[in-house]
């Protein structure tokens, strides 16, 4: 509870009193003000232990997460560099990273940073996801579609990996298949993905299509 989280705080800070040079104990407390959304002083914390503990990949990790939080996305970006460089095979580190790279629009290295986080977990949804995300803005429409198609495989009911594809085979001209991607998406989330869809210049022609109108019930029986 949040009430045990301010106890837990309020702990660390003590054992700080008595003994502020335990780098582990600034790490912690980092990570609890950072759940209680207290970035500045989660911030403060982190620095604290890596002036203390400067080899440790995670406090530099969660710095840069912090400084994520709260737009210093350059700043967060240098703490990134240097969690990956002491900690090259955690795949977290590289798909926030590429997320902070996607912030900035730096799209292909936002994607050589998520393929180094699926190298290490493969079996990550939101890591498809983003690398489709950052593939569709390099305009690798047949990579992104594919992209997309892994995350499906994993959780199959995603109408932001249906919606994209939509968008992907629009810009290849391959009507079709956007118009039944952009169904899918639709069947999944009708109030976000239709109202989006019609402002959306790729998709645009495609949501008023009749094709994507619900079927009209033959009434010729009645006349007469």
């Amino acid at each position: 509870s949040f009430s045990r989280l301010l106890e837990a705080a309020e702990s660390f800070r003590t054992a700080l009193a008595a003994q502020a040079s335990d780098a582990e104990v600034w790490f912690s407390l980092g990570k609890l003000l950072l759940q209680q959304q207290q970035h500045t002083e989660a911030l403060d914390a982190f620095i604290q232990a890596i002036a203390l503990e400067p080899a440790n990949a995670w406090s530099w990790y969660y710095k840069a997460c912090t400084l994520k939080s709260l737009g210093q996305l350059e700043a967060a970006l240098d703490s990134f560099d240097q969690a990956v460089e002491l900690a090259p095979l955690q795949s977290p580190f590289w798909y926030q990273r590429g997320l902070a790279l996607l912030e900035l629009k730096r799209y292909a290295e936002a994607r050589d940073s998520f393929v180094a986080s699926l190298k290490q977990q493969a079996y990550s949804s939101q890591g498809w996801l983003a690398m489709g995300w950052s593939l569709q803005h390099l305009d690798e429409y047949e990579m992104a579609i594919e992209a997309y198609d892994k995350a499906l495989g994993i959780e199959p009911d995603q109408p932001f990996a249906f919606y994209n594809q939509a968008r992907c085979y629009a810009m290849l001209g391959q009507l079709d298949w956007a118009i039944e991607h952009l169904r899918r998406a639709i069947g999944l989330d009708p109030v976000t993905y239709f109202t989006r869809a019609q402002s959306d210049l790729a998709l645009n022609a495609l949501a008023t299509s009749e094709l994507l109108l619900p079927p009209v019930e033959d009434d010729s029986s009645l006349i007469g």
